[in-house]
């Protein structure tokens, strides 16, 4: 029995010390991985305060150690039904002429570029005017077979350029179009079921009954600035025309949203799934006016401005609070009612405090572009401690997201609501003033002006300086003016639109 007794303790013993060597490995390892992912946060702590006010950087060279992890946004997927068939989605507007279709279709091709979605519109009316010139109302006459067979070609060719882009990498085309028949809407529907057996793409109708009201003169003044308007009396005629075979869409032609009353009355019939539910969100918040003006500011100097650091929540220096009061003297003089929206940071709060503002509103949407680690450092402290990070922003400004931090990609899409409400907005209460920072301003004014993305982080976007964009139905007007005017201003702003 002893001996028995002995071979129990020896064999637990081996089976012991095997368990304390495993932990152990499995301690050190994690102590190991933990002590190497917290490397740039240790050689954070050990900066003193001086070197962060002076700039002195240190004589160490750190690379973040969660660099392979980070960077590169990558957009949400085409989450709708044609997800099965490649992702593609072709948007097809229905409507009589003067009807806001191209309007929409302008915006919603818009929306889709700035959120990095591959999208382009295609405008029958162009493809017929590059192919046959302006042509008068009889053209349109339904009677007339020929014409209208010249018609169904026009409308063929834009379909080919619409699938073709879709072929070659694109994932919306936007077809611009009157397409009031069924016949004319089966035309595109059987084009479709030649593509891989109708598996190709989706379909989403966008139908807009807001062209059965009189042409009132704000319609009429919209129109004259296109290349197809002929004549009040000749645009009648041809409105006329296309009522005579008028079919609104029906439930048995797929996925739908139908726009009616001047845009205050919206019907929904199968719009489930992500992209089309976005398109949805955006289109309801559509208001054609005449035009609007919209006012982007970045604060005044905040004394990381003037020390050369980035993020914070600094206050502003007196020349900040010296613009901030030229700002509402401004203001002032040239509005008589204006609205505010604000980041919720310090120094947009304290550039908007002097201004006498109908209604102030604070969006944290609107807070600058978070620069995670670097936090507080200047770009040359950034460039010796993070020479790695430094190189690959420098390679790729858009995309690239600081540790723990935010891309310009990030930023586009925490503003979409504000996207959102800027389309609800009219001037009827007043001018819209936004201050906010020079990140989020650039994205603002690259939607509002229709830029290409990638131009965005190298947008110019000076201290002190308030910028009109008034929006108009087919195009965009901007206009500059200096509120604070002086060689530091200048200097900073070649400085920032090199960074």
């Amino acid at each position: 029995m002893p001996v028995a007794g002995n071979k129990s303790n020896g064999l637990f013993g081996f089976f012991s010390v095997g368990l304390l060597s495993f932990a152990s490995l499995a301690a050190f390892v994690y102590m190991k991985t933990k002590k190497k992912r917290k490397r740039w946060e240790t050689q954070k702590e050990t900066s003193s305060n001086k070197d962060m006010i002076t700039g002195n950087a240190s004589d160490t060279t750190e690379t973040w150690i969660g660099s392979d992890l980070r960077h590169t946004s990558t957009k949400m997927d085409l989450l709708h039904k044609g997800h099965a068939k490649g992702g593609k989605l072709l948007v097809v507007l229905v409507g009589l002429p003067g009807s806001y279709k191209t309007f929409v279709a302008r915006k919603v091709a818009r929306f889709l570029r700035w959120n990095s979605y591959s999208t382009r519109a295609f405008s029958i009316a162009k493809y017929r005017l590059d192919k046959v010139g302006s042509k008068s109302a009889d053209f349109f006459d339904p009677n007339n077979k020929g014409n209208a067979k010249q018609r169904k070609g026009i409308v063929a060719e834009a379909l080919e350029d619409a699938l073709r882009f879709l072929h070659r990498g694109g994932e919306i085309a936007i077809l611009d179009g009157t397409n009031t028949t069924r016949e004319r809407r089966n035309q595109i529907r059987n084009r479709l079921k030649r593509e891989d057996n109708g598996r190709f793409c989706e379909i989403l109708w966008i139908e807009s009954l807001c062209g059965d009201d009189a042409l009132e003169s704000e319609k009429l003044n919209s129109l004259k600035n296109s290349p197809d308007f002929i004549s009040k009396s000749d645009f009648e005629r041809r409105s006329a025309f296309y009522r005579m075979n008028y079919a609104q869409l029906g439930d048995d032609e797929g996925g739908f949203v139908r726009i009616s009353s001047h845009f205050t009355k919206f019907t929904l019939f199968q719009t489930q799934g992500y992209l089309p539910t976005k398109i949805v969100s955006f289109v309801v918040n559509l208001k054609p006016v005449k035009q609007k003006s919209v006012y982007l500011c970045r604060h005044g100097e905040s004394l990381y401005n003037a020390r050369g650091f980035l993020g914070g929540d600094s206050g502003l220096t007196g020349r900040g609070l010296k613009f901030s009061a030229g700002l509402a003297e401004f203001l002032s003089e040239t509005q008589k009612s204006v609205n505010v929206w604000v980041s919720t940071m310090r120094r947009s709060r304290e550039t908007a405090a002097a201004i006498n503002a109908k209604r102030q509103v604070q969006w944290r949407a609107l807070n600058d572009l978070d620069v995670g680690v670097c936090d507080g450092y200047s770009y040359e402290m950034v460039k010796n401690r993070f020479p790695e990070e430094y190189r690959s922003r420098s390679e790729d400004k858009l995309r690239y997201r600081y540790p723990r931090g935010e891309s310009y990609l990030d930023l586009i899409a925490r503003l979409e609501p504000v996207i959102l409400e800027l389309e609800r907005w009219n001037n009827d209460d007043g001018e819209l003033v936004i201050i906010a920072h020079q990140a989020v301003l650039r994205c603002l004014y690259a939607y509002m002006t229709d830029l290409n993305i990638e131009e965005v982080p190298f947008l110019s976007i000076p201290l002190h300086t308030l910028i009109q964009l008034q929006s108009m139905t087919y195009g965009c007007r901007e206009k500059r003016m200096r509120i604070l005017v002086d060689k530091d201003d200048e200097l900073r702003s070649e400085e920032a639109r090199s960074l």
